[in-house]
């Protein structure tokens, strides 16, 4: 059962590792960036990961990360699975911009999060397989 835990672990701190670098990759290829007045890729290049263990993390820096990621006004679309998330970005009302949701965040987490525990299963029933025979 030792070898087995070690065996798989391995293997899960390399999955946890690539997710991470997929989600983030795919956040930095497909956040906007604004190019008038001298201002380009603040958004992308504060864009980060990071992994420890069996834990990664993915972040957007820039401090008007999750307006662009979930519009502002009457323009605010946030998907159900993260509007508690969202709501700490709520605005107190002092202005009105409708900007349009420009998601860079969130298309790649939900992507990346089923290829994961796809390839879960999948290394369960490969291990399963070499260990149980």
């Amino acid at each position: 059962m030792g070898r087995l835990r070690k065996e798989y672990g391995d293997e899960l701190q390399k999955l946890v590792a690539k997710t991470t670098k997929d989600i983030g990759l795919g956040m930095k290829r497909d956040a906007p960036v604004r190019t008038a007045v001298g201002v380009g890729g603040k958004l992308k290049s504060s864009i980060g990961d990071r992994v420890q263990g069996l834990t990664g993390e993915v972040w957007a820096g820039a401090e008007y990360a999750p307006y662009v990621e979930f519009g502002t006004g009457r323009l605010v679309s946030v998907p159900q699975e993260l509007k508690s998330f969202a709501m700490q970005f709520k605005g107190q009302g002092i202005r009105q911009v409708n900007r349009k949701a420009q998601p860079f965040m969130h298309p790649h987490f939900f992507e990346q999060q089923k290829k994961y525990f796809e390839a879960i299963e999948r290394g369960f029933d490969k291990l399963a397989n070499k260990h149980i025979r």
